[in-house]
């Protein structure tokens, strides 16, 4: 899987569990600390979110929470 295809899927994944959360762009950004405008981006897949983004993204999700050494 290339980069481009990674980006997509994780972009794909967000905007479904932020349907099934009932979460907005801005409830998310408010979480992970981010302005609205870099969660946009990372539904068009257009950027990715580096480690401690995605360490707050989990728990928004249902997931328990992630650390550096839970990464394997």
């Amino acid at each position: 899987m290339t980069t481009a295809e990674k980006d997509k899927a994780l972009a794909e994944w967000l905007a479904r569990r932020m349907e099934q959360f009932g979460l907005t762009q801005a409830d998310v950004a408010e979480r992970c600390g981010v302005d609205k405008s870099t969660v946009s981006r990372w539904l068009a897949g257009e950027r990715t979110p580096h480690w401690p983004y995605v360490a707050r993204l989990v728990p928004l999700f249902g997931y328990p929470p992630i650390t550096p050494d839970s990464r394997g």
